[in-house]
């Protein structure tokens, strides 16, 4: 009797701790997916873009979404944009219909100036949610980082009326106003993003771009300042203040802005041809050409770099060190004439004429209405 009582009572409780097992273990597989997405939200409000839909994730899509679009966009607000990239292209492997990591990566690729990949990414993530306001607005940004223009307008305009009051839209729209010279458009379209969401530093950009390029420098600076305040880690962002400094005829601060970017960044191409171009301008050609030497080692497929050292090493009149840097721009940019033309003179000046010649007949098949090409071509003819 006794021995019955105590063995029951044990049943109870062992009963008794399955049970609560049990519901911990529910709590548990029904809580995981709204912790996900609260971590996916968290990510999303950082970045200054809405969060996308997120469905119970799958054994198959969980670690795609959770794993690799986040930890994509935590690099990308970190400023690592090379581990950023490759979380993206991670996330497509494993997932080719994933539009928001065709779209962030369209992004970091537009802001590293492969614009036409740009432009390619972005167009699959609007192939896969032609709906999303975001991805149409970053296909404007890759329009008209691509010299699109026209594009990036009725794209900006799509995602303006897809989401009203999506911010970066509007910004986005007032940079390819702004490079269609549409003044009046730009600066309104850039204040009404700054009004929607002041503490986005895309929108704060885009107006700055807006204002720069009615010449309001010193309000394009400020915004620029402020992104860069909303966002301290991303270098573009401070590579676009070193530019408007150096346009602007100040090329210490440009130097010096370029210069806090080599430092988290050694190897940053676009830093080292930026301080170059702030020496040349400067007709400070010997330290010029240092840099854009830095510039190509760094990027050997970046055909400015190139260019610019040909003409840095032209300038100070040493033809034959000139030569082989304009004749590896011209193979990196085959469609472009200015590097035929440096390419040209220094032939012309190293006595090389045939040469000289075929390379000013190039550069004026590219652009017939060439002055420089044709005076070129009348200096070979004339010997």
């Amino acid at each position: 009797m006794s021995f019955r009582r105590k063995r029951s009572g044990a049943i109870v409780v062992v009963l008794f701790l399955i049970l609560v097992g049990g519901v911990a273990a529910l709590y548990l597989a029904m809580t995981a997916p709204l912790k996900q997405i609260k971590d996916v939200k968290d990510v999303a409000e950082v970045a200054g873009t809405p969060p996308p839909a997120v469905s119970t994730p799958s054994a198959t899509t969980s670690k795609v979404l959770a794993d690799y679009v986040v930890e994509g966009d935590q690099l990308f607000l970190d400023g690592k944009m090379t581990e950023a990239t490759k979380a993206y292209e991670d996330a497509i492997r494993n997932d080719a219909g994933n539009a928001r990591a065709y779209a962030h990566l369209s992004r970091i690729l537009a802001v590293g100036g492969k614009t036409a990949d740009a432009v390619a990414r972005a167009e699959k993530a609007v192939d896969l949610d032609p709906k999303s306001a975001e991805y149409v607005s970053l296909l404007a940004l890759a329009y008209d980082w691509n010299n699109q223009y026209d594009k990036a307008v009725a794209a900006a305009q799509r995602a303006i009326d897809l989401g009203p009051t999506y911010a970066p839209a509007y910004g986005y729209l007032a940079e390819a106003q702004a490079d269609l010279g549409r003044q009046e458009d730009a600066l309104k379209n850039g204040k009404k993003a700054v009004d929607l969401d002041p503490n986005n530093a895309e929108v704060r950009r885009s107006n700055g771009y807006a204002l720069q390029a009615v010449g309001r420098f010193k309000e394009s600076e400020d915004e620029y300042r402020k992104a860069i305040e909303l966002r301290p880690k991303q270098s573009y962002l401070r590579l676009t203040l070193a530019a408007l400094l150096r346009r602007a005829g100040r090329h210490d601060d440009a130097i010096i802005e370029f210069q806090k970017v080599l430092e988290s960044e050694p190897d940053h191409a676009q830093a080292l041809e930026g301080i170059g171009r702030s020496y040349y301008i400067q007709k400070k050609y010997d330290e010029a050409a240092q840099y854009f030497k830095k510039a190509t080692e760094a990027d050997k497929t970046r055909a400015s770099a190139f260019g610019y050292l040909g003409w840095s090493y032209f300038l100070q009149e040493k033809y034959d060190l000139a030569t082989p840097y304009f004749q590896q721009a011209t193979l990196l940019e085959p469609n472009k004439p200015d590097a035929f033309i440096g390419l040209g003179w220094s032939q012309y000046q190293a006595a090389q004429n045939q040469d000289a010649k075929k390379a000013f007949e190039k550069a004026l098949e590219l652009d017939p209405k060439s002055e420089e090409a044709q005076r070129g071509l009348k200096a070979v003819q004339g010997r």
